[in-house]
């Protein structure tokens, strides 16, 4: 095996923030005593935009090729396998998704459908956070807003469509 060798970039927009990961493949293990250290009181979603991925959560399993979309829960363990080449991490404050998406929690885990307008939208809207260079106050704002409102009808659309924890305990990502 040779070096690990990967790269992190982040943005935050406003309070959305975006971090973009390149990596080769490795093995990601967040436990109960890692969650004890801190309080992440964070839902994510997690865009593969190249590369493969598994992630596991609450039993569950998502299974991810590129254009795929998982949600997941920083306040519950969680196991990732990646190889990503291009692997967007966008964190959103729990009680300000959840006001929007009561029920986003149940899909932790589970793939989302990333075939839709929505989604595009949402993919748009993680590429321009990306993009932007130190944006004033009032753009990083209204971009938070943007990721926040279209990534919970995105949430709201995959509950609608019956992608709950409750209907299926692995799948994956995309299927319709």
């Amino acid at each position: 095996d040779g070096p690990f060798d990967a790269s992190l970039t982040h943005r935050a927009s406003g309070f959305v923030e975006v971090s973009t990961m390149a990596a080769p493949s490795h093995h990601w293990l967040r436990e109960a005593r890692h969650l004890r250290l801190g309080d992440d009181d964070h839902l994510w979603i997690a865009w593969l935009e190249q590369g493969q991925a598994t992630v596991e959560q609450a039993g569950r399993q998502a299974r991810l090729g590129p254009g795929d979309l998982v949600v997941y829960d920083a306040a519950r363990p969680f196991r990732a396998a990646l190889d990503a080449r291009a692997l967007h991490l966008i964190r959103f404050p729990r009680d300000r998704l959840l006001r929007l998406c009561p029920r986003a929690e149940a899909l932790a885990g589970l793939g989302l459908q990333s075939a839709t307008p929505v989604a595009d939208a949402f993919h748009a809207l993680v590429s321009q956070a990306r993009t932007v260079r130190e944006p004033r106050p009032a753009v990083a704002a209204s971009l938070g807003h943007s990721l926040l409102d279209v990534a919970a009808l995105m949430l709201e659309l995959d509950l609608d469509a019956g992608n709950e924890a409750s209907d299926a305990s692995t799948g994956d990502a995309g299927a319709d």
